[in-house]
């Protein structure tokens, strides 16, 4: 995508948009190559718009969160999408259940539900991942015991490529070791 296209698309995007952003600033190891388009986009309107606007342009895209788990070889990347922005960041807990967006580090899900005096979410510590990348590789430990994060959800809230919301149940949901059937969507 082409900074010239990029415009066109944009239109209506309420989110941050960046061209030729080194991918260095955003991963783990401070490494990796450009995005040749970078968008945070705003909230989830932004995010269905985003997606709708892709779809017709026929592009596809690089979804990343922390930048923990990846390791680019490309030169360039055409369109990198980060839900970095605080919509999907935000936190809420309701009697024993937490409600949290794909951009919450699991590090920050782990403090603020044990400040709302909520534990089995230990087992996550350690890992500098977002709750969205957790949910997609199904994170967890194998010692002392195996725990993995399919063992604490309920449900998942995510879009399909076409920017629909569904709400998938854990039982909707295939797990396996460090995958599940969440990547072929947007967490």
């Amino acid at each position: 995508i082409s900074e010239k296209s990029a415009m066109n698309w944009r239109n209506g995007l309420k989110g941050k948009i960046l061209f030729d952003e080194p991918l260095a600033k955003h991963t783990a190891l401070k490494i990796g190559s450009k995005a040749k388009v970078w968008v945070e986009p705003y909230d989830l309107d932004d995010l269905k718009l985003l997606l709708k606007n892709i779809k017709a342009l026929r592009k596809d895209y690089l979804l990343i969160g922390l930048g923990s788990n990846i390791f680019i070889k490309k030169k360039s990347i055409p369109l990198v999408i980060r839900l970095g922005q605080e919509y999907f960041k935000e936190i809420s807990a309701r009697g024993n259940v937490l409600k949290a967006g794909c951009g919450v580090s699991l590090k920050r899900l782990i403090d603020v539900s044990a400040k709302c005096g909520l534990g089995g979410l230990e087992f996550l510590s350690g890992i500098p991942g977002t709750l969205g990348g957790a949910l997609v590789m199904n994170a967890g430990v194998a010692w002392p015991n195996k725990r993995q994060i399919q063992d604490v959800i309920q449900e998942v809230e995510a879009l399909d490529r076409n920017g629909r919301v569904r709400v998938l149940k854990k039982k909707d949901i295939i797990f396996a070791y460090r995958a599940s059937s969440l990547s072929k969507y947007i967490v």
